[in-house]
This record gives C-alpha cells, structure tokens and sequence, in this order.
C-alpha cells in the first residue's frame, strides 16, 4: 500500500514537472512571439504620407527625389530663398513625415533660408521598408547635406530636428563640420531610454513595459543588425561646440524629461541655449512646443540663425533644367534642384516616381 501511494506520488510529480515545463515554454515563447511583433511595429511603423504642401502655405517649392544612404530613395521639398543667406534642413521625428514640419517654413524662408524637407526612410513618400531608429537615419542626413551644399553654392547651413530627428541631427552634427547651427526639439537621449517611456505609444499591440521593452529592443537591434551604442545622443552633443545649438523641451513632455533637456544642456555647454516651455507637450501634439509659444518660438530660431549665419542680398542664379537630382547623383555629383518656376510640383500624396 505504501509503494502504491509512493509511486502515484511520483507519477504525479513528473506530470506537474512537465506540465509545468510545457507552460513555462508556452509562455515564452508568447512573450518572445509579442515582443517580435512590437519590434517589428518600430522598425517598420505605419507610414504616414504628407497632408499639405508649401504650396498650401503660398510658398514657392519644387518636388524632388534624392538619393540617401545605401542608395535610399528620399522623397523632397525644396523651397528656394529668392536672396538666399544660408540652408537649413528640416527632419521630422518618429513614424511621421515631412509635414510635420511645414509650419517652421514660411519664416525661415521669408528670413533668406533655402529650406529642404524630405521624408525619413521607410516614412512617407521615401523609399526603405525600414526605420533603423536613427543609425541609417544619420547617414540618410549627411546625404541629404551633401545634396544641400551644393546646391546653396557653400552658404552655411543649419538643422532643425524634432524628436528623433533632432537626435539624428545631434549624431550627424558631431562629426560633420559643415553644420553651423542647430535647432534642438526634443531629442532623446538614448533609444532605450525613449522606448522605455513610450512603449505602449510607440509598439503595436499595446504591451506592458516589463517584460517586453528590454526583449523588444534586443528583436529590435537584430533586425536591424546595429546596436543600441550607436544610438545615443547624449554621449556626442558635446561635440557640437562651440557651434550654437538651441535645445527646445516641453515641461509635460511624457517622452522626453526635462531632466533629459538639463543633462543635454549640462553636456553640451555654454554654446547650447536650453528653452523648456511650459505645459508643452512632445512635438506633434495640441500643445507642442512651437503651438504653445509660436511667436517667441520664431523669435528665438532667427536669434539664432542671425548670430550664426550672415545675412546676404544677392538674388540667386537660376539653376539650369533639363538634369534630373537622381541623373547627377548617379554620375557622382549633386545637380542644381529644380526651379519652381520652371517645374511643376508633385502633389502630396502622389506615388513616388
């Protein structure tokens, strides 16, 4: 009788061992099939195509394809200044497009600024099936000023980035020269950091942080093949000096802390101007940051730009036609943009040629 309930006992303990196996697999690999799906839903987010153009605000633009990274279709922008003093580069954040930015046009290019705006890879109207969360995105925005400076005959050139577009802009002005100045909103300071914060906004499905945030940016890195060190602005914004930079946070950004804008600022040192605004949110929302102080907003970006960036009076030559940017960049060389006056516009929403 004893041996019988001894043995049941046995029997009993190696199917809860295995059931309890069975289980404990099931569940990871649900959490790892989950965390595969919220990878997946940063590196290839939802695109979402420009809504209006700089022709809807009455400035003069011209559409256009550039050649990015890796050879990256980059769909364009291009609004001239008619007494251009400098460019300036517009590069808009996560899961967006370049519209985003359109708001900040109008005043840079009634202040002399030939303006660019163009759709990150894998966003928009560009082509990439893959955001790589700032890594190529870098590349993708040294391509773009290299199209730039040559087009603006050598002027100075400045960058203004919102979120993940200022932190590109952080990591490709670190080690590019060219850029004299810098208009800051919102940059994270370092891709786990700003994961961590807005998982659940950022991810498809909606999953809670622990444990998916860390396995997620590990999925996250493989698919891309890069790891996260390359991705953290907060290690190299000092190298902006003595280059000024105005870095722009909002108080209840749910994002990006504004203890993250004071360690930016601490970093960057006395060339950098650190403007956190109240009751702002992060950018895109009702109460961002330029929607919430639009005029001292304005103010502020052109105090910059003048101290960095002379003003000029001489009109621009027209750039010849009849050479497309994709036929220059393959024969190695960047081609004058094309002329409002002479081309006609694609539409926002149009395919890309």
């Amino acid at each position: 009788m004893t041996f019988g309930l001894v043995a049941a006992g046995r029997l009993g303990g190696r199917r809860l061992a295995r059931g309890s196996l069975a289980l404990a697999t099931g569940l990871a690999v649900g959490t790892v099939g989950l965390a595969w799906l919220a990878a997946r839903s940063l590196v290839m987010p939802r695109r979402r195509e420009p809504v209006r153009t700089p022709g809807d605000l009455g400035l003069p633009f011209s559409s256009l394809d550039m050649a990015g990274a890796d050879d990256v279709n980059l769909a364009a922008w291009w609004i001239p200044a008619d007494r251009p003093r400098g460019g300036i580069v517009l590069v808009h954040g996560f899961r967006s497009s370049r519209d985003e930015m359109l708001d900040h046009a109008p005043y840079l290019h009634d202040a002399g600024f030939d303006v660019l705006l163009y759709d990150a890879r894998a966003c928009g109207l560009s082509g990439g099936a893959m955001s790589t969360l700032g890594w190529r995105e870098t590349s993708d925005l040294r391509a773009v000023i290299d199209h730039l400076e040559q087009w603006t005959d050598g002027r100075p050139l400045a960058v203004m980035g919102h979120s993940l577009g200022a932190a590109v802009a952080i990591l490709e002005g670190a080690d590019d020269p060219r850029v004299r100045a810098f208009i800051l909103e919102a940059p994270f300071t370092a891709i786990e950091d700003v994961i961590d914060r807005g998982f659940r906004h950022f991810t498809r499905p909606s999953l809670p942080v622990f444990p998916f945030a860390p396995l997620t940016v590990r999925l996250a890195e493989a698919r891309v093949g890069q790891h996260r060190s390359a991705v953290r602005p907060i290690d190299v914004i000092d190298r902006l000096a003595p280059r000024p930079a105005l870095l722009v946070s909002g108080s209840e950004d749910p994002f990006v802390y504004p203890d993250d804008a004071r360690r930016f600022a601490e970093r960057a040192g006395p060339s950098c101007t650190l403007w956190l605004i109240p009751d702002a949110v992060h950018p895109g929302g009702e109460q961002d940051p330029y929607r919430s102080a639009t005029t001292e907003y304005q103010a502020r970006v052109l105090a910059l730009l003048d101290g960095a960036v002379p003003a000029r009076t001489a009109r621009r030559r027209r750039p010849q036609a009849g050479r497309s940017v994709a036929a220059a960049s393959a024969a190695g060389a960047s081609a004058a943009p094309p002329d409002p006056a002479t081309t006609t516009s694609r539409k926002a929403g149009s395919s890309v040629a």
